[in-house]
C-alpha cells in the first residue's frame, strides 16, 4: 500500500500494538503538523470508539490543499528542503524501531 496523509492504518496499527502489549494502560497521544492532521482524522474515524484517553493536536494543517499550494512557492523551498532533510534522519535512525511499519519499509526501500 502507499502511504498518504489520509490513511491512518499505520497510528491504528500502532494503537493496536500498543494495546495488546499493554491492555490496562490509559493512552495519550499528541501530534505536530501533519501527525496532528493524522491523529485527529483517526479520532474522528474512530468516534466513540477511539482508546485515546487523550490527545493534543499542535501546529494541524487542517486544509492540507491549501498548505500544499503555501508549500509549493518559491519561498518555501528552503523549508521544504529541511523538511526532506529532517524526515529522512528520522528515517535513517529509527527504521528498525518501526519495522512493522508498513509505511517505512515502503519509504525505506524508495530511499534506498
Amino acid at each position: 500500500h502507499y502511504h498518504n496523509l489520509a490513511d491512518t492504518s499505520d497510528f491504528r496499527e500502532t494503537i493496536q500494538f500498543i494495546q495488546k502489549k499493554y491492555p490496562k494502560a490509559d493512552i495519550y497521544a499528541m501530534g505536530i503538523s501533519m501527525g496532528a492532521n493524522t491523529l485527529l482524522k483517526y479520532a474522528g474515524e474512530e468516534k466513540e470508539n477511539c482508546p485515546l484517553k487523550a490527545l493534543v493536536s499542535i501546529a494541524n494543517p487542517y486544509d492540507l490543499h491549501a498548505c500544499a499550494v503555501q508549500m509549493s512557492t518559491w519561498r518555501k523551498w528552503i523549508y521544504d528542503q529541511q523538511l526532506l532533510r529532517g524526515f529522512n534522519e528520522k528515517l535513517e535512525t529509527s527504521h528498525t524501531f518501526h519495522v512493522t511499519s508498513s509505511f517505512v519499509s515502503i519509504t525505506r526501500k524508495f530511499y534506498t
